[in-house]
């Protein structure tokens, strides 16, 4: 019984050991996007590493931004969308600043909104977007040719200190269920063996 017991807790300290996370991060280049400049819309083309798939377990994708402020008082709207097959990079188109949403108008392309922030005040602050589960689906899909894109359309005078997209991985552990099976497996082999050498 003694050997069962330690033998359990062998197993569930394997399994416990396997679980940590991992994060991965990427910044734009420049990291704060031109600071959002309201005459422009903006793209930020993500290539992943190797060997980071969509078969990846993902815990959570949060988007922030650094120090990020309206610096006039006026009326203010940032849009911020999930892109398809998008080049490597930043890059930005004129849009005048006229008002609307250009991912809603005028893009050509798979996209999805993510959010839209409305009267960012003048005095900085860091903000954070977390993904709902149904936005990491749509990203599982869209980076499934390892590539994958952040919009931005700013109507208004914006400044920030940059912005990260992070994104947490976890390896599954096993229920307990399934762990006790494994146990009485490794118990029913090791009593089969002893027998045979007791033989």
């Amino acid at each position: 019984m003694k050997r069962f017991l330690l033998l359990l807790m062998l197993i569930f300290g394997l399994t416990g050991s396997a679980s940590a996370n991992s994060f991965y991060s990427w910044q734009p280049t420049p990291n704060d996007m031109w600071d959002l400049n309201h005459a422009y819309y903006f793209t930020w083309g993500i290539d992943l590493p190797g060997g980071f798939t969509s078969a990846d377990n993902i815990a959570s994708v949060t988007l922030s931004f650094d120090n990020i402020r309206n610096w006039r008082v006026e009326s203010n709207t940032l849009y911020v969308h999930l892109l398809d097959n998008v080049a490597a990079g930043g890059s930005y188109g004129v849009d005048f600043g006229t008002g609307g949403d250009h991912f809603v108008n005028d893009y050509v392309g798979d996209q999805i909104s993510l959010f839209t922030w409305y009267d960012l005040g003048i005095v900085g602050e860091d903000r954070e977007y977390t993904f709902s589960q149904e936005q990491i689906l749509t990203l599982a899909s869209y980076w499934a040719d390892g590539n994958f894109g952040i919009g931005f359309d700013p109507d208004c005078h914006y400044d920030n200190d940059g912005i990260t997209l992070t994104i947490e991985t976890y390896m599954p552990v096993p229920e307990p269920a399934t762990m006790l099976l494994f146990g009485f497996g490794l118990l029913g082999i090791a009593g089969v063996t002893r027998k045979r050498i007791n033989a």
